[in-house]
């Protein structure tokens, strides 16, 4: 589909524009303040203020707010999860979303081209141009990039529970003791409104808005997060070894070539598990009951991307 893209650089010259920074402080491992990253690529026609999180959930307040108080970019500093809850707020809004990414894996920012470095990040906040993205939804939840109800959603959990130092390391080895402890169990998929439902014992079950988990993982390549659709990988019989042979093609693109992978495209998913359990939203473990529903909106979310 178009993407109705409208060059935002004029709002340097505006002075009446406002950006709202939120950032979260506990975000990736990157030791730096991004505060001073901002201070420092902003010139002085720019109106902005910076907001710190404090709790979990608090991003989505604060966004909230910033859209009643009339700042022009509502602009998230943090990872994934930071991402997720300042989109909650601005989905369906005509405020977009500017990106700062100081997480982890930082899936979005990468889907999207947002650089990786901080002060260039801020420069696409400046010159860069507004488009539209579908926005995941799985049960009561939103996702921007990937969701999931299987092994991922258990890894997630374990990494984010993890007490030692978050990084591309942690999250292998979380991977790597969730493949040899993770029992897949039987879950039915209804697909749109085809009248047969797919069923499956998945070690890998993900809704993608995007291609890749963080780090670049690419689980569905060709996924994009303007089509209004959402890529469903379902992924059979994970061993380690199996896992271990076909790694390279989560890096390559070709994951869709590895044994046991099987992708659809929807609109709207039904999801029966045999049991409540784990789900993740970009990268965010929950619970979540044994009937869900993935589901996308499309053109949910106005983000600021490199023109």
């Amino acid at each position: 589909m178009s993407i109705d893209a409208r060059p935002i650089g004029r709002l340097v010259s505006d002075q009446s524009s406002s950006y709202l920074f939120i950032v979260n402080p506990k975000a990736g491992t990157n030791r730096e303040d991004p505060v001073d990253a901002i201070a420092d690529s902003l010139n002085s026609s720019v109106t902005y203020e910076v907001r710190v999180t404090t709790r979990v959930g608090h991003a989505t307040d604060l966004a909230e707010k910033g859209v009643q108080d009339g700042y022009d970019v509502i602009v998230a500093v943090g990872g994934d999860g930071t991402l997720n809850e300042v989109g909650r707020a601005l989905e369906g809004a005509d405020v977009p979303m500017g990106i700062v990414p100081a997480g982890s894996g930082n899936a979005l920012a990468r889907a999207l081209g947002v650089p990786l470095d901080w002060r260039a990040a801020c420069g696409v906040l400046l010159n860069g141009q507004e488009r539209r993205i579908d926005t995941g939804h799985l049960g009561d939840q939103i996702f921007l990039s990937t969701a999931g109800t299987a092994l991922d959603a258990e890894i997630c959990w374990r990494f984010n529970n993890h007490k030692g130092q978050r990084g591309i390391v942690s999250y292998i080895t979380h991977s790597i003791s969730g493949i040899l402890s993770y029992r897949a169990t039987q879950v039915s998929l209804q697909l749109d409104d085809d009248s047969d439902a797919v069923v499956v014992r998945p070690t890998l079950l993900t809704f993608a808005n995007t291609p890749a988990f963080g780090y670049d993982v690419t689980i569905a390549p060709g996924a994009e997060p303007d089509d209004g659709l959402l890529d469903v990988c379902v992924v059979e019989n994970m061993t380690l070894l199996r896992a271990a042979t076909n790694v390279h093609r989560l890096f390559s693109g070709g994951f869709d070539e590895t044994p046991g992978v099987s992708r659809y495209r929807a609109k709207r998913i039904r999801v029966e598990r045999e049991r409540p359990g784990y789900i993740q939203v970009d990268g965010e473990a929950k619970e979540g009951d044994a009937t869900l529903e993935a589901s996308v909106r499309e053109g949910g979310l106005s983000v600021i991307a490199p023109a």
